[in-house]
C-alpha cells in the first residue's frame, strides 16, 4: 500500500488477496475508491450487499460499518476525506454506494464514431 496525505484528504493505492473480515467500528472518514481489478462485496450492517468490480467507483460514507468480502484479489486507488459531520441520516443504516462503470457512461448514449472526410486521406 502507498499513500499521501494533504490536510483532510489522503490518497493511495491498495491491493488485497481473497478473504473477508468484519468492519464493526463506524468509519471516522469517508472513503471513495476506484477498482482497477478484482471483485468484492461490501455488506451493510443490516445485511444489504453491494457487489463491485473493475471500473466501479465505491463510496464508504463516514459512519458506515459492515463487512468486506474479496472474491478475487483487488487493486484499487482510494481517496479518504476526514470531515466533521456524518452527512447521512444516522437513524437508519448508513449504506455503501457503488457506481458501476456502465452507469457513468451508457454505451447507447454515445454517438457512433465517424471518420471525418478531411482526415480520411491523412490517416489512411
Amino acid at each position: 500500500e502507498t499513500s499521501t496525505t494533504t490536510s483532510s484528504l489522503s490518497t493511495g493505492s491498495w491491493w488485497c488477496a481473497q478473504g473477508g473480515w468484519p468492519s464493526k467500528q463506524p468509519r471516522t472518514t469517508t472513503e471513495i475508491f476506484f477498482v482497477f481489478q478484482g471483485f468484492g462485496c461490501l455488506t451493510d450492517r443490516d445485511g444489504r450487499r453491494h457487489f463491485f468490480g473493475p471500473g466501479d467507483t465505491v463510496v464508504l460514507p463516514k459512519g458506515w460499518s459492515g463487512r468486506w468480502d474479496v472474491a478475487e484479489p483487488i487493486h484499487k486507488v482510494w481517496f479518504v476525506h476526514d470531515h466533521e459531520n456524518i452527512e447521512e441520516d444516522t437513524s437508519t443504516t448508513i449504506r455503501v454506494r457503488v457506481i458501476h462503470y456502465n452507469d457513468l457512461v451508457a454505451p447507447h448514449s454515445m454517438p457512433p464514431l465517424k471518420v471525418r472526410e478531411d482526415d480520411a486521406t491523412k490517416h489512411g
